[in-house]
């Protein structure tokens, strides 16, 4: 959760600059850390070494809605 605290504020500038790419990756990368930290809280274990933002989700047993899902997708799909 503290690296994900840390990387969220460089793509809040990356995006008040225009750096609309590198932003969604440091984005992506900043909802991996706390869907992995979730993870390990729930389950004990390390994470698995994935980057599919759904796939983390699934296997912490998050119940999420379908806009969460569908926002994750896009995530994904764009990383």
């Amino acid at each position: 959760m503290k690296a994900a605290e840390l990387d969220l504020p460089v793509a809040e500038h990356l995006f008040k600059n225009g750096y609309n790419v590198w932003c969604l990756f440091i984005g992506h990368l900043v909802l991996e850390k706390i869907l992995k930290a979730h993870y390990v809280k729930c389950t004990g274990k390390t994470p698995p070494k994935i980057h599919d933002l759904v796939k983390l989700v699934e296997k912490s047993g998050l119940n999420l809605n379908r806009k969460q899902v569908e926002f994750l997708l896009r995530a994904n799909n764009f990383n």
